[in-house]
Parts: C-alpha cells; structure tokens; sequence
C-alpha cells in the first residue's frame, strides 16, 4: 500500500471523560464501558475510536477482508492498515487513591492500537485486579496499603508502553456518632464510657478531644473515655477520630455530679435549748460528697443558724418555741439526704427567787404591803404559793405578788412561792405573821419611887399605846412587890432596898417595849437603928446647937435634945441621903458613943461608899476615916465633888447659890452629905 494511501491510525484521548471523544473513565463499584457511534473519519477499535486517514482514492482494493491482515495489520475501513504499537499509556492520576471498602475503576489512556496483553509489576495488592484484556485495574481492598509503585505495561505486535502507578490505600473518613447520650458520672467512682460507633472507616488511627476532659478522666487509644472524675461541673468536649482518609469529630457533654449525701445524723432526735444561751449541734455522721447546701424545713427558731459549710446548727435563740419537728437537709449536685430532730427553745430556769424581805412582820389594820418578788432567769409563767395567807392579804397569781392590809393576827408562818417557767422552777420563801401595834405610850407616876418598907403600894402604869399580852421586870423587884399583868406594881415590901433601876417590859405581838423605874425601899426605923448602933446616951456640954429639923417624907431625928427637939436629923434626898447636925463640933468625933455617932452616921450617909471628901474644917478628922478603910480627900469644896461617894462640910450661908445647886445635884444623884 502507497504512502499516500496507507491507513493513518492515530490514537487519541478524548478530553475531560467526554464518550463521544472515545477517552477513558472511572466509575466507582462496576466498570461501566458505555455504547457509543464513533464520529466521521474515526472508526471503533476495540472500544475505542480510533481517526484514520484514507486515500481511497488510490489504495482502496475491493478484493481484500480482515482474514487477509497479517498479525502486523489491523483491518480498519475495509484495508488492512499497519498496527500501531500502543504509547503514552497513562491513568487518571499517576497516584492512584483507593478508599478501603470502596470498589474503584481505573481506566487507561493511550495511542496507537490497541493493546492485546496488559501486565503489572509488582503483583497488585489482593483485592485489585487488572484486566489484560483492557488495562482497567478495579476491585477494593480492605487494609490500608502503599504507596508503592507499580509499573503497567500494555503491548501489541507492533510494540508495547509502560506507565509507573503509584497506589495508596486509605481509609475512608471515619464517621463517629454516640449511640446515646452520655449518663451522669459521679465524682470519685470509675467510669467507662465507649468509644463513639465507627461508620464508614474501618478503623480510627488516633483519637484526641477537646478542650482536655475534667481532671481524673482520660480518653483511652480504643476511643473510650476512663477514669475517676476529680471535680465537678458540666463541660462541653469534642471527640475527634483520626484516620488516614481524614477526620470527623463529635460534640459531647459531660455532667458530673458529686456523691450524694447520706447517713446524716445528730448526736440526739430531741433537742431542749434555752433561749439567750448559745448552743451548738453537731453533725455526728455524715457521709457521700461535700455538701454544698444546707437547710431547714420548717425555719428553725430565730437565733439558730446552719453553719454552711459543716451543717453545724448554732446560734443563741431569742424566742421560745414548742417542741416540734424539723427536717434538716443536706444537698449537693449528686442529691440530698436529710435527719430529723425535734427542738424546743425553753426558758432560762427560774432562779434566785425572793422578795425584798425575808420575814414580814405587819401590824394588823395598819401596815400595807406591796411586795413584788425578784429572781433572775426567765419571765415566769406560772406562779404559786404553798397556803393561805391572813385575811386581808391577797396573793397575785400572775406575778406573785403579795399585797393589802392584814385584818387578823397571824402566827409567824412560813411559806413557800413557787415561779415556773418553760426552763424550770424555782422556790423562794417568806415567812408572814400579823401581830398587834408595838407596844409604846407607857410611863408611871415619876421615873424615881421611893417606897416605905412594910407599906402597902399600888403603882399603875400609864399605857396610851395597844393593849399589852405580857409584863417583864429585870432585875426582880424587892421582895414583897409584884408586877400584875396589868403591868401594875403592887405588894408591901418586905425589907428596905437601895435604890436600883428597874426595866419593864411590856409585849405583845407587835414586839416589846421597855422603860426604866427606878424604885428604893425606905425603912426609916432601919435607917436610925443603923445610925445609933452602940450609941447609948450622948451628952456634948454646954454647946449651944442649932435645932435641925426633919421636913420630909423620907426625913427623921436621929438626936434630940432635953426638950424633945431634934438636934441630930437624918433623911433620903433623890437617890443620895443628907445627915445634919446642929452644932459642927458634932460631926467628927473620934471616941466614945460619940465617937461611933460620928462614923455610923458617916457609914450611913456614905451608903457603902468608900470616897470622902472633906472640907478644910474637917481635915483632921482624915486619920480617923482612912484607918476605918476610907479613902479621904482633904480641903474639898461643894462644887468639886465628882469621883466622891460623900461630903464632910458646914451647912452656913457662907456658900453660893451655885454651890448650893451643886450640893443639891450631888445628893440627888446618890451622893451622901
């Protein structure tokens, strides 16, 4: 055949997959080799549309068919054309890109003709296959592989190409979903949360998450999330899982809670506490998680508080409450549990109880009273007392007290007040009597009586006060006189008294009352007898005395001259006593009946005292006095006589009326002269 007719075969790739270009394709799961109708001057060769440029004009024999082809022509537009050796052999990619579990297609491009035999080295991996008869190399594998090259060749009778195939296996992209959602973890307790389910991919080379799980928890290789959550609180996270063919990643929640509080108790179901004092219950066992709320259902009494952070109940209540239940919660995010006890905020107890006296004494009929009792401790609710009280007197049972005015006499009684309270009691006493006004308004006759021995008296005392239950003397009176219960004195004494002072003692019930009387039994008979004792008869010469006459109840003459006049006298003056004589030279003789006249009339009128004053006058007669056992002072006068029991002196106008007055004092007040 010509040149200028030969068959001109060029092989061609037809652009972007476009069939009718006769180019290669890739199909996905099956290999899909569409029909076509070649266009004009290309004819189909082997799936394949092949341009041919034909001089028909000069190489065209009618006698010649496809058997007369030699195996180095191909028989196209009725003539055996020279075969083309196929070149430019190539693939989509020189990297061909499976996905695991992904059926795939690869189909060859190239020029010239047809290829007869296609071969790979090295062996492709199981799962892919090549097709000698058309190059396709299709199937799917399910491990990752490569890339690792392979060389494809493809050859006829008039030569061969060859391409180098890069081929790598991936994995698909994974796809992760959970299959539900994510249960509640508790802090502190293992968890084994698994791993997302897989789609897709057959398997995930890492996984990672983000932001990094809460302290405890760890995400494990296979996925899976492990460990013992360490705090609390909601967090949101991403799961990603890695493969060679990509990455998908899911969003996750996780809540952990802590453990839920159980077993609480307090050291008693029943509390007594009393208001104002502070007081403090404690938790005695409580176990799960840290509580992190407290409450009380109802409130509990103002003044007590929960303690936050312990669940120590504390506090000084100020109000009193009954005794009632209370239901005491502790909570946290994993649950609650709760202990109930019974309170009562009672009263400080009543203490201390008294009233401002401790023994009331009235007067009937006249004293009022108004006695509010005092205490420490609470306000008291109850009040009591332990009897009756005297008519007239009432007893206030709101806040005991005790008030009006006695109208009976009333024996000393004690009673008992009894002050309650929601804390306690307490008992006070006061011991109440009722008696007659205190004796007063007693007075006698004169406050010194001078009573005759032998003598019959009646002494009435003078009572303007209440009536008197009893008459007291101290000391007794003298024998012979009695006190009546009149509070009189009557009786005839029997023998003669000094003078003494008295107390009587007039009682009743409204206690006592005493005065003084001061009382003397005078037995002038005794008296003289006492002065003249071995005293015969007594003759003083031819002195001329003066007559000394006794004036007086309580006076008498003790000498007396031959005319029955009294020239010696002796008498009781107040309490003292007063011996005169008519003539000085009288008074201080020294021998003889004289002599004894002189010192028993000195004894008397001294009344047992031993001090003696004398005048100058009577200085001499000092010897004499002390060798009797008298204790003598010389040169005295009337108005210097304190200390002194009695006083040797002249009786003449020559003194004073000051010391007359202090003569007259000194003998009233007991002083002999």
């Amino acid at each position: 055949m010509a040149d200028g007719t030969r068959l001109q075969v060029i092989l061609t790739i037809a652009a972007t997959g476009m069939l009718l270009a006769g180019s290669w394709a890739l199909y996905e799961n099956d290999i899909f080799e569409p029909e076509f109708e070649c266009g004009e001057n290309m004819e189909k060769v082997d799936g394949i549309c092949v341009e041919i440029d034909i001089d028909l004009e000069d190489d065209k024999s009618p006698n010649i068919t496809a058997a007369d082809c030699n195996s180095q022509q191909v028989w196209r537009l009725e003539a055996c054309v020279a075969m083309i050796a196929p070149h430019s052999l190539s693939y989509e990619n020189e990297t061909l890109t499976l996905e695991t579990g992904i059926n795939s297609s690869f189909i060859p491009s190239f020029s010239g003709d047809g290829p007869d035999s296609w071969t790979v080295f090295p062996t492709l991996p199981s799962g892919l296959v090549l097709n000698t008869s058309t190059g396709v190399i299709s199937g799917s594998l399910f491990e990752e592989y490569g890339p690792i090259g392979h060389t494809i060749s493809a050859g006829n009778a008039a030569g061969f190409t060859s391409a180098i195939l890069d081929i790598i296996v991936i994995q698909t992209v994974p796809v992760i979903t959970y299959a539900e959602p994510f249960p509640i973890l508790i802090k502190g307790e293992e968890v084994v949360l698994s791993s997302p389910t897989l789609s897709g991919a057959l398997s995930v080379d890492s996984w990672t998450v983000e932001p990094p799980l809460p302290a405890g928890l760890y995400l494990a290789g296979d996925g899976s999330i492990r460990g013992a959550p360490e705090v609390l609180g909601t967090s949101e996270h991403s799961i990603i899982a890695v493969n060679s063919g990509g990455e998908d990643s899911l969003d996750f929640t996780l809540i952990i809670l802590d453990v839920k509080p159980s077993g609480l108790t307090y050291s008693a179901v029943s509390f007594s506490l009393t208001k104002g004092e502070f007081h403090q219950l404690i938790p005695a066992s409580l176990g799960g998680g840290e509580v992190m709320e407290w409450a009380a259902d109802p409130a509990l009494p103002n003044g007590l508080v929960i303690d936050s952070a312990s669940g120590v109940i504390y506090g000084e209540p100020t109000e009193l409450s009954t005794l009632s239940w209370y239901v005491i919660w502790a909570n946290n995010s994993g649950g609650s549990t709760t202990a109930t006890m019974m309170l009562e905020v009672i009263d400080v107890a009543v203490s201390n109880l008294h009233y401002p006296v401790e023994i009331l004494t009235l007067a009937v009929n006249i004293d009022a009273v108004n006695l509010t009792p005092e205490h420490l401790g609470g306000k008291v609710v109850t009040w009591n007392i332990s009897g009756a009280l005297p008519e007239g007197l009432t007893f206030d049972y709101n806040d005991g007290r005790i008030s009006g005015v006695a109208s009976e006499l009333w024996n000393e009684t004690e009673y008992d007040i009894i002050a309650i309270n929601s804390g306690g009691f307490d008992v006070g006493s006061i011991t109440i009597s009722v008696v007659d006004l205190t004796p007063m308004g007693i007075s006698w006759p004169d406050s010194q009586i001078a009573i005759a021995a032998n003598e019959s008296i009646h002494l009435i005392a003078n009572n303007t006060g209440p009536a008197i239950d009893t008459w007291e003397v101290n000391p007794s009176l003298p024998l012979g006189l009695s006190l009546n219960d009149d509070g009189s004195i009557t009786g005839s004494p029997l023998a003669r008294y000094g003078w003494e002072e008295y107390t009587i003692f007039a009682n009743n019930s409204g206690g006592s009352f005493n005065t003084t009387l001061t009382l003397a039994v005078h037995d002038l008979d005794v008296d003289w007898l006492e002065i003249t004792a071995n005293v015969n008869s007594i003759d003083y010469g031819s002195s001329w005395p003066s007559l000394i006459i006794p004036i007086g109840e309580w006076t008498f003459p003790v000498g007396i001259d031959w005319d029955n006049r009294p020239l010696i006298s002796a008498g009781h003056v107040g309490l003292g006593r007063v011996a005169g004589y008519g003539h000085e030279g009288f008074v201080a003789q020294t021998s003889g009946d004289k002599g004894n006249l002189s010192l028993n009339t000195l004894d008397w009128v001294c009344n047992e005292g031993v001090n003696v004053a004398l005048a100058a006058r009577y200085n001499g007669w000092q010897d004499e006095l002390e060798s009797a056992g008298y204790s003598v002072t010389t040169n005295a006068q009337p108005d210097a006589l304190s200390g002194q029991d009695c006083f040797v002196g002249e009786f003449w106008n020559s003194w004073d009326d000051s010391k007359d007055r202090a003569i007259e004092q000194f003998m009233l007040t007991g002083g002999g002269v």
